[in-house]
């Protein structure tokens, strides 16, 4: 009997960090459901790498995100040697740059999923598409909000409308797709005008750093 060769729908499937609840390392509700959607992809074949995307904030003693990511899909059977990490992104849009210029080009992943929580999923999929760019062919998967305190949620849901009403009237149309060299000039030089125009506005109403990822 000839084994069914399992051809990977995905070239790499891309979980966005969720932030962690204690500083001992126990994953919030939504982080842990973005995991779970990662194993399910593992168990049907449809991926054989898997990108941890979420920076270390470097402090001692502080327990990192990327690496509770990766010992929770090891402990439900994924290969250690399946699992990379992207350890300096604080934000979506650095969750897609980072992943980008350190993963999915040198690897040549054309084909990415990106996972993520289904109240972050709208904007998580312009940042990707934009700072992608029209060479990739990315798809997405969202997790379920399920168990999420419902006030939390609304007030989470409506951060995440205004933010990405910004992007899209602001951002999205000043930078073309895929363009790391401008793309740079904006995460990277603190008097880049757009960059100054969006901390402006983030810092007009956003006040928990938690509601950028």
């Amino acid at each position: 009997m000839v084994e069914k060769l399992i051809v990977p729908k995905y070239d790499v499937a891309i979980a966005l960090g969720g932030g962690l609840k204690h500083l001992e390392g126990v994953m919030d509700l939504h982080g842990a459901s973005r995991l779970d959607k990662l194993v399910d992809l593992y168990r049907e074949g449809a991926s054989k790498t898997f990108l941890m995307s979420a920076g270390d904030s470097g402090k001692s003693g502080v327990v990192q995100e990327s690496r509770v990511m990766k010992n929770y899909l090891v402990n439900m059977g994924i290969p250690d040697e399946q699992i990379l990490l992207e350890r300096k992104s604080m934000d979506t849009i650095e969750n897609a740059y980072y992943s980008r210029v350190g993963y999915t080009d040198p690897g040549n992943y054309r084909h990415p999923l990106v996972v993520t929580s289904e109240f972050h999923m709208p904007r998580s999929q312009g940042i990707f598409e934009w700072v992608l760019g029209p060479d990739y062919n990315s798809e997405f998967e969202p997790a379920s909000d399920k168990g999420i305190d419902p006030e939390k949620l609304r007030k989470r849901q409506g951060i995440e409308a205004m933010i990405n009403e910004f992007n899209e009237r602001v951002l999205y149309p000043n930078i073309k797709k895929g363009d790391l060299v401008r793309l740079g000039a904006f995460m990277f030089n603190p008097e880049d005008k757009l960059r100054m125009e969006y901390k402006e506005f983030l810092d007009s109403f956003v006040r928990d750093a938690s509601a950028l990822y």
